[in-house]
């Protein structure tokens, strides 16, 4: 084989195995990026709050035409937060009254979540973006994305709390649910 044919074939063999090194670089830095954890710091967004449970997403219909309001069981008692918040799984967290659920949406939250680091890609702008109910404060959902990961936060109006005789809850569920 003439010698220009071989640095031929070498240089093939070099971009062959330069390719390869490259695609493999950008597969794994992918992978680490795609899956990184969600930051606990979603949680402090509910200081003053009560976690009282968790459990995992079911979408389907809603009343409402949004996300679905099938929340797991829970009751009123605290329980321990998790290290850290997963994608699928529903945080339901109860707050004591008084509570301003109209200054919690504008307001608290917002800046919870800013002070936190995490951005929010939509949310109610005044009271008219708000939904009131019959019962309980107004209805929200602020969404939210941190990374790669897009989530919401929102109120439900609980029945339980609503029939029940427990003067020191607010009437809500508020919930931390990581989409993505």
């Amino acid at each position: 084989m003439p010698k220009a044919d071989c640095w031929a074939v070498r240089d093939i063999r070099r971009a062959i195995l330069l390719g390869i090194v490259a695609w493999a670089g950008v597969v794994s830095l992918g992978c680490l990026t795609g899956t990184r954890a969600i930051s606990p710091r979603s949680f402090d967004v509910f200081a003053g709050f009560s976690f009282v449970g968790s459990g995992p997403y079911q979408p389907g219909a809603s009343a409402t035409g949004g996300i679905s309001e099938a929340l797991p069981k829970h009751g009123t008692a605290e329980q321990p937060l998790p290290d850290r918040p997963q994608v699928g799984i529903q945080y339901i967290f109860h707050h004591r009254l008084p509570v301003d659920n109209e200054k919690l949406a504008l307001v608290d939250l917002p800046a919870r979540l800013r002070a936190a680091d995490i951005a929010i890609t939509k949310s109610p702008k005044s009271a008219k973006d708000l939904m009131y109910l019959f019962i309980g404060g107004p209805a929200f959902k602020i969404s939210i994305k941190e990374g790669h990961h897009a989530g919401i936060i929102y109120n439900l109006l609980n029945p339980d709390l609503v029939k029940g005789s427990n003067p020191e809850w607010a009437k809500d569920d508020y919930i931390l649910l990581w989409l993505n």
